[in-house]
């Protein structure tokens, strides 16, 4: 009985020693550093006493892997949020030189919302190693935060201009389309007359979508010598000032001509007698 005794006091000894070795804490690294590329820590934002956050686990590359990444998972933050603020802060100040860039090494203009409860942000430089670009990824959830630290081949890009707006893009709204249809020459809706103000122009609500773009749709009529209003056709102007002859029962826009053959008002609608683009094929607009 007694030898079961000293046994099972072994045992127990054994199991509080392995359980005090497992509470070792981690010692942070001075700098995450690849090389001659080195960056501040997010230690450096924890506090004195670690008392905002603690390093959990450090993951180095494998030998035989073929990037080199390094990984460390911090827990118990106590004010993530802040603390990934300040953090980026002082990766993006001129003694650090980081900027914020997407995964193909683009400078990003617009910033990632580090007041979110998780997300991702890549903060990025040149690396000292040229072709090499340094990088610092910080993943986080409300549960604690991952920065992976890595050296891949690459350049830091600048963002592509925005693109500029064409010389002729004009606007879409319901009285800038009115006064534009009223300039027109009939002709180029494959009407007779001399003016746009011998005829009626209905705008129907909304707008349809070509090819992606918005048009506005109106409708032509005539007003023969008894007074009875005559449907001309109906038609689809683009931002950008286009022109389409709208055949209401196939649905289909046809690109018209910057000038038709004049039509007769008694004649039936511009479908059989405007003209379209021969180069064109018909377009179906979506509602």
């Amino acid at each position: 009985m007694n030898r079961m005794l000293r046994l099972l006091c072994a045992a127990a000894c054994l199991l509080l020693l392995l359980a005090g070795c497992g509470k070792k804490e981690i010692e942070p690294p001075e700098f995450y550093q690849i090389g001659d590329d080195q960056a501040i820590t997010l230690d450096t934002c924890l506090g004195p006493e670690h008392e905002n956050g603690k390093l959990a686990s450090i993951t180095e590359p494998a030998e035989d892997a073929s990037a080199e990444v390094y990984s460390y998972t911090y827990e118990e933050l106590t004010t993530l949020n802040a603390t990934l603020q300040e953090y980026v802060a002082k990766l993006k100040a001129e003694d650090q030189g980081f900027v914020e860039a997407n995964s193909k090494f683009i400078i990003q203009e617009e910033l990632q919302d580090l007041t979110a409860p998780e997300g991702t942000v890549i903060l990025a430089r040149p690396g000292i190693v040229e072709g090499k670009v340094f990088q610092v990824i910080l993943t986080w959830t409300e549960t604690g935060c991952t920065i992976e630290v890595s050296r891949p081949e690459g350049e830091l890009k600048e963002p592509p201009p925005p693109e500029e707006p064409r010389q002729s893009q004009q606007s879409t709204s319901l009285p800038d389309m009115m006064t534009y249809v009223q300039t027109l020459n009939p002709s180029q809706l494959g009407l007779s007359g001399a003016s746009m103000s011998e005829y009626r122009v209905v705008p129907t609500e909304g707008l349809q979508m070509l090819n992606g773009a918005p048009c506005r749709q109106f409708n032509v009529y005539h007003q023969d010598e008894n007074g009875v209003n005559a449907f001309m056709g109906s038609y689809l102007v683009g931002s950008d000032n286009a022109l389409y002859l709208l055949d209401l029962e196939s649905d289909e826009a046809v690109p018209l001509e910057a000038a038709s053959t004049p039509a007769s008002p008694e004649a039936p609608a511009p479908s059989s007698s405007a003209s379209p683009s021969s180069s064109e094929e018909p377009q179906t607009p979506a509602e």
